[in-house]
């Protein structure tokens, strides 16, 4: 699938939003410092850690595999011939 440069920008910008917010939301311990509701006789505390982990992967991979396909398909300048 070929994006526009433009646009693409625009997805790697949106995707590393949405690596940051569970970096972020990691630091606000107040907002998830509860035992319940547990979920598997995991405390709120720990599956919401866990969660945000998971769910943070997603963009991550999504903005791996952007940045690699950009890599092959345009190499950084200088890293050329003689």
């Amino acid at each position: 699938m070929n994006f526009p440069e433009d646009q693409l920008k625009r997805v790697q910008l949106l995707l590393l939003l949405l690596i940051l917010v569970p970096g972020v939301v990691n630091f606000a311990t107040p907002i998830y410092n509860f035992v319940d509701p547990t979920l598997g006789g995991l405390p709120f505390f720990y599956w919401f850690q866990i969660l945000l982990l998971a769910l943070s992967t997603i963009p991550y991979l999504a903005f791996t595999l952007i940045e690699d396909r950009r890599s092959r398909v345009s190499p950084a300048a200088g890293k050329g011939g003689s």
